[in-house]
């Protein structure tokens, strides 16, 4: 008789879909659902605030100016009431600094900005009120009309047109309302929290000693006692650290290192900063984690964070700016990005330096970026090569003289 029946008739096999409740419990949780993570939940993760405070506080340091067009060139519209409104106070209790600050957390944790236009009979704008992103709905019919559903603290329900609201979105999938960084991450950023937590149950709660002393002997109650109590008194504390211990009676000391586990839990909460990092686009470095920064990179990543991190974040809400607070073609909003981009002063000397002998700036433009008051006779533009002034004649040069004699 054979060990085996290999002719035995094959069982049908069993067909299960892909989310099977039953195929779950075989091989646990195995469902794509993406786990729910509020914005203060995502907030109270520290890479998350940081990023979130590099972004708007680099925001909050670049003035929002209006200009204008004239036969001159592109000025400064300092007259302007917007021009003091987005720069100084769009509101009674922001300045223009905090205001754009708060807009940039809002696009970070949301996705959109919302603000309420008041303007008044005549269509002047006075204001700019911000919204929580949490009482704003965006509704679009079949004609591609769009409305904002607002609902108040107080339950209160307004419905709003375009031109009442100052919308700014980031990436979006729809083309009205933006995606959420902190939901489209959320598996990402809850993997951070579970570690997080779990680190902190770790050093909170386990037991795991720095050391084992063990004997062969037995000891008995007042031996172990004594022991304890003198090794504390000479080994333990901050003070007592490094210090040189003396054993007797057999003992011997053998250090407990950290677990595998311990280990991993380290390298995977170094993987999910530099994963959130990523997903602001924020330099590892500006955060505070300098595992693989140098000062010659440093440098670069800087520049890199100003064109593909800052400048899209500024393209975005200039053009949002125009449109909804402008109606002339000859005026546009500029973020000024010179605090950004500003070097050393080494680099910075030189460069005016260059700038000021080629002609392309005045000696008092320069010093007014440098922060010093302008001089006499700065205001013209001169080149090194011939000392000459741009936008005058020069002198004749004197005609050889041709003795006829």
């Amino acid at each position: 008789m054979a060990l085996f029946n290999w002719r035995k008739e094959k069982a049908a096999p069993i067909s299960l879909p892909f989310n099977s409740s039953a195929l779950s419990d075989f091989f646990g949780s195995v469902s794509g659902a993406t786990r729910s993570v509020t914005n203060e939940q995502a907030m109270r993760m520290n890479t998350v605030y940081s990023c979130v405070k590099v972004l708007s506080d680099t925001m909050a340091t670049l003035p929002c100016h209006l200009y204008r067009d004239t036969p001159a060139g592109r000025e400064a519209h300092i007259s302007a009431p917007l021009y003091t409104l987005m720069m100084s106070s769009p509101n009674d209790y922001q300045t223009g600094s905090e205001f754009f600050s708060y807009v940039m957390v809002n696009l970070c944790l949301s996705g959109n900005f919302y603000g309420y236009i008041n303007r008044t009979s005549s269509g002047k704008v006075v204001e700019i009120l911000p919204l929580k992103t949490e009482n704003v709905s965006v509704q679009q019919d079949s004609k591609y009309n769009v409305v904002y559903v607002v609902t108040f603290d107080n339950g209160d329900q307004d419905v709003m047109s375009p031109d009442q609201i100052l919308h700014i979105r980031g990436m979006s999938l729809d083309g009205v309302t933006g995606v959420s960084p902190i939901q489209y991450n959320a598996n990402t950023i809850g993997a951070g929290i579970d570690a997080r937590d779990y680190a902190a149950n770790v050093f909170t709660n386990d037991a795991t000693p720095r050391g084992v002393l063990h004997t062969d002997g037995i000891l008995d109650d007042d031996s172990f006692e004594n022991i304890k109590a003198s090794w504390n008194a000479s080994h333990g504390g901050v003070g007592n650290s490094h210090k040189v211990a003396i054993l007797e009676q057999g003992l011997k000391f053998s250090p407990v290192s950290m677990t595998p586990d311990q280990v991993q839990l380290l390298d995977s909460r170094k993987y999910t900063r530099s994963e959130i990092c990523a997903m602001f686009r924020v330099p590892p470095h500006m955060i505070g984690d300098l595992d693989r920064a140098t000062f010659s990179n440093i440098e670069h990543q800087d520049l890199a964070f100003y064109k593909a991190t800052m400048l899209p974040y500024l393209m975005l809400i200039e053009a949002r700016l125009n449109k909804a607070l402008l109606n002339v073609a000859t005026q546009c909003f500029k973020f000024d990005v010179s605090n950004l981009l500003r070097t050393d002063m080494t680099t910075r000397v030189a460069t005016y330096n260059t700038l000021i002998t080629a002609g392309v700036m005045s000696p008092n433009e320069a010093r007014t970026e440098l922060g010093y008051n302008p001089r006499d006779g700065g205001d013209e533009f001169v080149t090194q090569s011939n000392n000459l002034q741009f936008g005058e004649e020069p002198d004749d040069q004197p005609q050889e003289q041709v003795d006829d004699s």
